[in-house]
């Protein structure tokens, strides 16, 4: 599955791109930033972003991926006991909540652009087809490395993508719908399991402009609290109500289908993929829109506010608390995963919600505290991470999918076992991230002149994936 605008080029990823794109444009820029800095971007074709205070988003994103990719190598290295590390690593999967926050800063500061300029308001045309331009080509990408890798192996069976059953599955897939069709949620075996996030991405990006309006002038003291409200009814509800739509959704899974696909049809799953739709996440989203307006507000009207909540104090203070929220929801979760309790399942649930409160302290912090909170976030492996953190996030399963067929040295110890997987995803998924930012997702995003040619050939990238779904499923999906 965001970077800050650049005034003075075309292509503006700060204000059009989600969570996972590099917050800097094409233009290069090297009269503020270090030789090492300079020499990387260049190299990747990444420019200099509109100021230096943006560049600790490029870290944000980088802590978000790692964690997630910390999170499923400690389940890959088959979840040992590595002392005190377990309470931060096993809550690593909450990098994902990071992303949806930094995700609703990032992409709703131009419409509050527009308001406080008086320019026009961003085209929902163009700005649907930037999101379409940054997330299909490496995500189609990614589906292809997944079928070399998978198909035929326990985990995708070829059976997996034949027939009728194929052609719902793999056709959910490459629509990115499969967070609404249960029989193919489990994407392909698994092996894609970041995908579900991209589905609740695109989703969001078709709500985000109604959103954003919740929040202009001072609507936002009663939309925010509103978007909590959603999310916790959501949450609640999907948990224990909602009962004719988990029969109809269990209707949907054969018990052949669901050994083919790997999709318990039971109840507790059901449910679970109720919990994973974008209602349950809208509160993190909205946080990332009211950060997102307190930002253009310090950056275009200051005299429109009194910017009390830029007192150095304040951000020092908020960015501390939420270190505090962080720390205390994650010791609360591991110790309700090592004494569970119908209670502690239930909080579970709230996890990510309450996560992402601390979350948006901390971001505020960093956002307008000193620059001593931000320059961690701002040296060159971090920023390096996040510039190509989308196919980190991306190929970080399947290429650990692959080593574990291939690979079966036996660590000495939990400790050693856990870093291995560690290192080796990282590294691999880095090198590979890099491959695709350079051969594929740059293509479609940089450049004058290139916006036409690269939604033409998104759609011949989707139409040709939809014959190859046909292909292999032996037949016609309108058969």
């Amino acid at each position: 599955m965001s970077s800050p605008t650049d005034i003075r080029s075309d292509f503006r990823p700060a204000e059009n791109e989600a969570s996972f794109a590099p917050t800097e444009s094409p233009v290069i820029d090297s009269a503020r930033t270090g030789r090492g800095t300079d020499r990387a971007r260049t190299w990747l074709g990444i420019g200099q972003s509109s100021g230096p205070r943006d560049r600790y988003l490029d870290g944000l994103r980088a802590v978000a991926v790692t964690s997630v990719v910390a999170y499923h190598s400690w389940q890959f290295a088959g979840m040992p006991n590595i002392g005190w590390w377990r309470i931060p690593i096993s809550c690593g999967y909450l990098g994902v909540d990071l992303f949806f926050v930094l995700s609703g800063f990032l992409l709703a500061r131009p419409w509050f652009s527009s308001e406080l300029t008086g320019k026009p308001k961003p085209s929902l045309r163009t700005f649907w087809s930037r999101r379409l331009r940054r997330i299909a080509p490496a995500y189609y990408a990614s589906v292809i490395v997944v079928l070399t890798l998978g198909l035929g192996t326990p985990l995708l069976p070829r059976s997996a993508i034949e027939g009728s059953l194929g052609a719902w599955n793999l056709g959910s897939i490459l629509l990115l719908v499969q967070n609404y069709v249960p029989l193919a949620s489990n994407n392909l075996g698994g092996i894609g399991g970041p995908w579900w996030t991209l589905s609740l991405e695109l989703t969001w990006y078709v709500v985000l402009p109604v959103v954003v309006l919740g929040f202009i002038g001072r609507r936002w003291r009663v939309t925010l609290p509103v978007l909590l409200a959603v999310s916790v009814a959501w949450i609640f509800l999907s948990a224990n109500w909602f009962d004719p739509l988990i029969h109809f959704m269990q209707s949907t899974i054969s018990p052949t289908t669901s050994t083919t696909l790997g999709v318990p049809n039971d109840e507790l799953r059901m449910r679970q993929l109720l919990l994973k739709q974008l209602p349950a996440y809208l509160f993190e989203f909205g946080i990332g829109v009211a950060l997102a307006r307190l930002e253009v507000i310090k950056r275009l009207a200051p005299a429109k506010s009194t910017l009390w909540w830029t007192w150095p104090a304040i951000p020092v203070a908020a960015f501390c608390a939420g270190v505090f929220w962080l720390a205390a929801t994650q010791i609360s979760l591991f110790m309700t995963w090592i004494h569970p309790t119908a209670g502690g399942v239930q909080w579970i649930r709230y996890s990510h919600t309450v996560f992402a409160i601390g979350i948006g302290l901390c971001v505020f912090g960093i956002a307008f505290g000193p620059k001593v909170l931000r320059a961690p976030f701002t040296i060159l492996p971090a920023r390096y991470i996040g510039w190509v953190s989308y196919g980190i996030y991306l190929y970080h399963v399947p290429i650990w999918f692959w080593t574990s067929q291939h690979w079966h040295r036996s660590p000495d110890s939990a400790a050693e076992a856990y870093l291995t997987v560690f290192l080796a995803v990282l590294g691999a998924s880095t090198l590979a991230a890099t491959i695709s930012w350079l051969l594929i997702e740059r293509p479609f995003l940089a450049g004058s002149g290139v916006r036409s040619r690269s939604a033409v050939a998104v759609v011949v990238v989707l139409a040709v994936a939809l014959v190859a779904t046909c292909l292999f499923s032996g037949r016609a999906l309108l058969s």
